[in-house]
């Protein structure tokens, strides 16, 4: 609906992939619009509400408690691929943020 919202992918390797759902939440939502300067979160969209991404699933999980100032400050699971290991893009997490947005490349 607005240039604040969307799926969550992190560049890993050289190559863009996304983060699964899997224990996504609005803590996790906050610490992504906070890295971006996008405001606070105001939703943790899942099941890949912003459409499924392409590529790599880099994380099946990631942990975050809020105060974290970036994603790889949160507790996560080992960074590989998991599309080959069954996961999919249907589980793409996203983030709702509530102000301006600089993307962070």
């Amino acid at each position: 609906a607005h240039h604040y919202e969307g799926r969550v992918e992190v560049k890993y390797k050289g190559k863009w992939g996304t983060v699964n759902d899997h224990n996504w939440s609005m803590e996790a939502a906050a610490v992504v619009c906070r890295q971006l300067g996008c405001g606070v979160a105001v939703g943790n969209p899942q099941r890949a509400k912003f459409g499924p991404g392409n590529g790599p699933i880099w994380f099946h999980y990631i942990h975050c408690k809020g105060p974290e100032s970036a994603i790889t400050e949160c507790s996560y699971s080992t960074v590989e691929d998991h599309h080959p290991k069954g996961h999919s893009h249907d589980n793409d997490a996203g983030a709702s943020c509530s102000g301006k947005c600089c993307l962070a490349v």
